[in-house]
């Protein structure tokens, strides 16, 4: 799935607050995009382990 490019934020620019359900919601899509990979790589999905993004 291609992201849109968009610029990058610059100093000016605000990211919007995402609430706790939309958060739950975008989690639920990232899992199920992973599951998906890992069925069409024929890997096992409960072998696979969806971890949130690590900070920098």
């Amino acid at each position: 799935m291609a992201v849109p490019s968009r610029p990058p934020l610059n100093e000016t620019e605000s990211v919007p607050p995402v609430s706790s359900d939309e958060r739950e919601d975008i989690e639920a899509v990232e899992e199920a995009e992973v599951v998906e990979a890992a069925k069409e790589a024929g890997i096992d999905p409960d072998d696979v382990t969806v971890r949130p993004p690590q900070a920098d």
